[in-house]
């Protein structure tokens, strides 16, 4: 197993821990399938923090993804690595979560817009490009709706 894969495990196994445990008394007052709608934040914290391990693991390989048109491009590696950190530690502490959720729905829109679409004209056709678009609307999307569950957030 490489460093980058057992960080970003252990990362993960850590949100996946510790979500339930300090989720405790919002999972006490949930009943039936809220229970589960209560652990959502937990699930997508645990992502988010594996991948800011990838972040700080393979920022170099990261590197030449950063558009060209930004200078410094592993500084915004490690930035971004930061930032789903944050937004993951904020999901498990359910601590500014409308703020996290917004600010984390914007980073991946913006991953979109500058990483994304300009190269989808010559990916078309190619069935490994795909899976990592529509992961990045999809993490924009469970942001966009994270902080409604549960009300009060």
């Amino acid at each position: 197993m490489t460093v980058e894969v057992g960080a970003m495990m252990a990362m993960g196994i850590a949100a996946l821990i510790a979500g339930p445990m300090l989720a405790r008394p919002r999972l006490s007052a949930a009943d039936g399938p809220g229970k589960l709608i209560v652990l959502g934040p937990t699930f997508e914290a645990a992502a988010l923090a594996a991948f800011s391990a990838e972040h700080f693991t393979a920022a170099r390989d990261l590197a030449p993804i950063v558009p060209h048109w930004l200078p410094a491009p592993l500084f915004w590696v490690y930035f971004f690595g930061v930032c789903l950190l944050a937004a993951a530690i904020s999901f498990v502490l359910w601590r500014s979560v409308r703020w996290s959720a917004a600010l984390l729905a914007l980073f991946f829109l913006l991953v979109v817009f500058t990483v994304s679409l300009p190269p989808l004209p010559r990916h078309l056709h190619d069935h490994l490009y795909w899976p990592a678009f529509v992961r990045e609307i999809a993490f924009a999307s469970g942001a966009m709706v994270l902080p409604g569950w549960p009300e009060g957030a």
